[in-house]
């Protein structure tokens, strides 16, 4: 009952706030709704619950943080961000109260010079062997390919990608150096870390032996720590 109640309050608010001539009376969406009026009003004018205050006083702090970031911040971080602040909540709690009100953080990506883009003056490559690489005799058709070669600045970049994803921080912050948990990743963000990086990275070969490394990730959680391990597993399955 009380999310009709609720719905019908926002809508009213929203058509007196835009001046809508013909817009339903509370009277007319109570009909629709098959709600009783007064419930309706002795609803709106009941007090609010300690539990939807302490709701109220939340929301200043997290639309604080996020403005504070320029919209980038994500749940992890604004919780983060409430707990320095000494504001005691879950970091579900926030993430829950930011989707009510909207905040989507927006991380742009950087533009990126790649050597395959056209300045717009070159012709067009012709396909000289339409897609057919077979050949009577040796020499008479010649083709290229690229052989990926795993160094060590490739795994960085890649567990590097996969915090940004879990920890909802912008890729470009990221070092070698960087701490799981001082960005504010938890025990079970530390646990889908691993998992991802095993999925992603190590392969089916080594994933069993790299999850089980986990006490080394523990105690130490830099992105060149996690990343030196994996290469190993890798190479080692």
């Amino acid at each position: 009952m009380s999310d009709m109640f609720e719905f019908i309050d926002a809508e009213y608010a929203a058509s007196t706030s835009t001046n809508i001539t013909e817009a339903p009376s509370i009277v007319t969406m109570c009909g629709w709704l098959e709600v009783s009026r007064s419930g309706f009003y002795e609803w709106r004018d009941r007090p609010l619950s300690a539990t939807a205050e302490r709701r109220e006083e939340l929301k200043l702090y997290i639309v604080r943080s996020f403005e504070d970031s320029d919209g980038t911040y994500g749940y992890r971080r604004v919780h983060a961000d409430l707990a320095c602040w000494g504001v005691a909540c879950g970091p579900e709690l926030v993430r829950a109260l930011m989707r009510e009100l909207g905040l989507e953080p927006c991380q742009p990506k950087p533009w990126r010079h790649c050597l395959t883009e056209q300045d717009g003056e070159a012709a067009p490559i012709p396909d000289l062997v339409n897609r057919d690489f077979t050949a009577e005799a040796p020499g008479q058709k010649m083709v290229g390919d690229i052989t990926y070669i795993s160094t060590w600045e490739g795994w960085v970049v890649t567990v590097a990608r996969i915090w940004s994803e879990i920890l909802d921080v912008d890729f470009d912050w990221l070092t070698a150096l960087s701490d799981f948990h001082q960005l504010g990743g938890d025990s079970l963000a530390l646990i889908t870390m691993v998992a991802e990086v095993a999925r992603q990275a190590v392969g089916p070969a080594g994933e069993h032996a790299f999850v089980h490394r986990m006490p080394e990730i523990i105690r130490r959680t830099t992105i060149a720590h996690v990343a030196e391990l994996a290469m190993q597993m890798k190479s080692s399955g």
